[in-house]
C-alpha cells in the first residue's frame, strides 16, 4: 500500500521558484501607472503657473485672464483628484484641453496690445506641445502627435503675425517687459519639469532594460548549462558535438504514478519539485550536468561539457547519494541506470531549447533505469569497467535491452 509522504507536502525554501526571476510584468498596468505619475507632475506645474499669473492679471485689471488663471488652478486640482480616483483618461482630456485654451487666450491678449509685436507668451505653445507626450503617455501615438502638431501650429501662426488678437488691455512698455520676465520664468519652470520627467523616463527605461536582460540571462542559465548558454549567445544558432567518452544516468521514481492518482495536482507538483530540487543540489555540488527531467524521470551526464576521466565514478557517487535522499519520502523509491560510452551532445531547434544527448549510450542508460531494481543502481559492463574498484558491482545477470539483445548488468554498492 502506498502512503502519502510524511511530513505534509511542502517544498523547502530552496525549492521555490524565484518570483523575481519568473514573475510576469503587466506592461499595460505599468504604463498606466506611469501616465498617472506624469499627470500629477504636470497638474502641479499647471497649478503653480495659474497661481503665479493670478496676481499679475489682477494688477493689470484683466478680469478675463484672472478668471482663466483661477480656472487653471481649479483644473490642476481637479486633475489631481481624478488621477487619485483612477480616472486617468478624463484627467488627460481635461488638462490637455484646459492648457491649450488658457495659452491661446493669454497669447491672443498679449498679441492684441496695440502697436506691439508678439511677446514671449507664444513659447507656451512649445511647452504644451512637449507636455503632450507625457499627458498622453500611454495613448496611441497618432493622438499625441496630432495634439503636438496643433500646439506647434499655433506657435507658428502667432510667430508669423497671423494669430487672432483679443485687445483687452493696453500695457506700458515697462509692464510688458515685466510680463515677459514672468513668462520666461514660468516657461523655464515648465520646461525644467518636463526635462526632469524625460530624464527620469530614460533612466528608468535603462534600469528596466538592465533588469530584463539580467532576468533573461538567469532564465537562460536555468534552462541550459552555463557553457551551453554562453555558446548560444556567442553563436546564435543550434549546435551538436560528438563526445567520445562520457557517462549518462537516468533515474525514475517507483510508486509515483500511483501516488499522483491519489493526490491533488498541486501536491503532486510540489512533491516532484521537492525531490528534484534535492537532486539538483546534489548534481550541482558534484560538478555534473543535469540534462533534463522527463515526467518523473531525471537525467544527468558526466564528461559531456568538458572531458573528465572520472565520469563513471562521479555518476556512481551521485546515484548512491540520490538513493540516500529518497529515505525522506515514504512510499516512494528510485530506480537508477548508468551507461558509459560516446554520445552526441547539443542544442537543436528554434523554440523550447534544451541541451540534450543522443546515441546508443543514452538509449542503453535509459533501459538500465527502466529495467532496474527499485532502490538500486544498475550499470552496464562499460560503466563497471571505469569504476576503478571504488564501488562493488554485483553481477545481476543478463538483461534484455531493446535493439541490443541481452546485456550483462551489475548492481552497485559502496
Amino acid at each position: 500500500m502506498v502512503h502519502p509522504p510524511q511530513p505534509p507536502l511542502k517544498p523547502p525554501d530552496d525549492a521555490r521558484l524565484d518570483h523575481e526571476l519568473f514573475g510576469s510584468v503587466a506592461l499595460a498596468e505599468v504604463r498606466h501607472r506611469r501616465a498617472a505619475m506624469y499627470l500629477r507632475v504636470l497638474a502641479l506645474v499647471v497649478i503653480l503657473n495659474g497661481t503665479l499669473w493670478l496676481p499679475v492679471s489682477v494688477v493689470l485689471g484683466a478680469t478675463v485672464l484672472a478668471a482663466a488663471d483661477i480656472a487653471l488652478v481649479v483644473t490642476g486640482l481637479a486633475v489631481l483628484w481624478l488621477v487619485h480616483r483612477k480616472h486617468v483618461t478624463l484627467a488627460r482630456v481635461l488638462i490637455g484641453t484646459a492648457a491649450l485654451a488658457e495659452v491661446t487666450l493669454f497669447v491672443a491678449v498679449a498679441y492684441g496690445h496695440p502697436g506691439t509685436e508678439v511677446r514671449l507668451a507664444n513659447l507656451w505653445f512649445v511647452a504644451i506641445a512637449v507636455a503632450s507626450y507625457f499627458v498622453f503617455y500611454d495613448v496611441r501615438a497618432l493622438y499625441r502627435d496630432l495634439y503636438a502638431i496643433l500646439a506647434f501650429a499655433m506657435f507658428v501662426l502667432y510667430a508669423a503675425g497671423l494669430g487672432p488678437a483679443i485687445p483687452l488691455v493696453t500695457l506700458e512698455a515697462e509692464v510688458r517687459d515685466t510680463i515677459d520676465t514672468v513668462v520666461a520664468m514660468s516657461f523655464a519652470v515648465s520646461l525644467f519639469a518636463m526635462m526632469r520627467l524625460f530624464v527620469f523616463e530614460l533612466s528608468d527605461a535603462e534600469r528596466r532594460l538592465g533588469l530584463a536582460h539580467g532576468r533573461l540571462e538567469q532564465i537562460l542559465e536555468n534552462m541550459l548549462p552555463k557553457p551551453v548558454a554562453d555558446r548560444l549567445r556567442d553563436q546564435g544558432r543550434a549546435f551538436a558535438d560528438p563526445v567520445a567518452d562520457c557517462s549518462v544516468l537516468f533515474a525514475d521514481l517507483v510508486g509515483f504514478t500511483e501516488l499522483s492518482q491519489r493526490l491533488p495536482a498541486d501536491d503532486v507538483v510540489r512533491l516532484l519539485n521537492q525531490i528534484f530540487s534535492r537532486f539538483d543540489d546534489l548534481t550541482e555540488a558534484s560538478g555534473l550536468t543535469k540534462i533534463k527531467t522527463i515526467g518523473d524521470g531525471y537525467m544527468v551526464a558526466a564528461g559531456v561539457l568538458s572531458p573528465r576521466a572520472d565520469h563513471a565514478t562521479a555518476l556512481a557517487s551521485l546515484a548512491l547519494a540520490m538513493q540516500g535522499e529518497m529515505a525522506a519520502f515514504e512510499g516512494l523509491a528510485l530506480r537508477v541506470g548508468i551507461n558509459s560510452g560516446p554520445v552526441i551532445a547539443g542544442v537543436i531547434g528554434k523554440r523550447g531549447l534544451v541541451y540534450d544527448l543522443w546515441g546508443d549510450t543514452v538509449n542503453v542508460a535509459a533501459r538500465m533505469a527502466s529495467g532496474g531494481v527499485s532502490g538500486g543502481v544498475q550499470v552496464t559492463a562499460a560503466t563497471r569497467d571505469k569504476l576503478d574498484g571504488r564501488f562493488h558491482a554485483e553481477y545481476r545477470g543478463e538483461v534484455e535491452v531493446k535493439g541490443r539483445g541481452t546485456m550483462p548488468t551489475y548492481l552497485l554498492t559502496v
